[in-house]
């Protein structure tokens, strides 16, 4: 499992998954191929494009849109593994506001532990045949859905940070 988000941890200047130069960090550089050698590698230490936040994977939440009543979210996962597809794969996702979710796009979605009028916690996961394998990275490495989230003015605004998840994290 790995976390996600990358953009909040770049914003604090953390590296989610490694530092670039760090030891049993390895990552190759845009444009470049990495060696046959590496093609045979140890799968615990995955053969990343060099980023960042040095993480195999990383899920956008993008705050696309602002209705009168609801909010457009857009979610994108990215693979940043060179060697590696990632079958049958699953996004769980905590936030105050999946309560109200009304409509998600292109994925499965289940709600998690429902605890009264208590439900911050959903999993994601890919259709069958449309979008449950997550290909290596480059131009076909990424899988994106939309959901609409109800306003609730009294509770869900941008001021409480509360557009963008609290944690999430993929499992394949």
């Amino acid at each position: 499992m790995v976390a996600g988000d990358g953009h909040r941890h770049l914003r604090h200047g953390i590296c989610s998954c490694g530092c670039q130069g760090q030891p049993g960090t390895e990552c190759v550089k845009y444009g470049e191929t990495p060696p046959l050698l590496k093609q045979n590698h140890d799968p615990a230490t995955p053969v990343v494009r060099c980023s960042e936040h040095m993480c195999p994977i990383r899920v956008h939440w993008h705050l696309k849109e602002s209705y009168k009543q609801y909010w457009r979210v857009k979610i994108t996962i990215t693979n940043f593994n060179i060697m590696k597809n990632y079958s049958e794969w699953n996004l769980v996702v905590l936030h105050p506001n999946l309560q109200s979710l009304t409509q998600v796009f292109s994925f499965n979605y289940a709600p998690l532990n429902r605890y009264g009028y208590i439900n911050d916690s959903g999993m994601f996961w890919g259709l069958p045949f449309y979008n449950d394998i997550l290909l290596q990275e480059g131009k076909n490495g990424n899988l994106q859905t939309e959901i609409l989230l109800r306003k609730d003015p009294g509770y869900f605004h941008f001021q409480r940070r509360l557009g963008f998840p609290e944690k999430d994290s993929i499992q394949w």
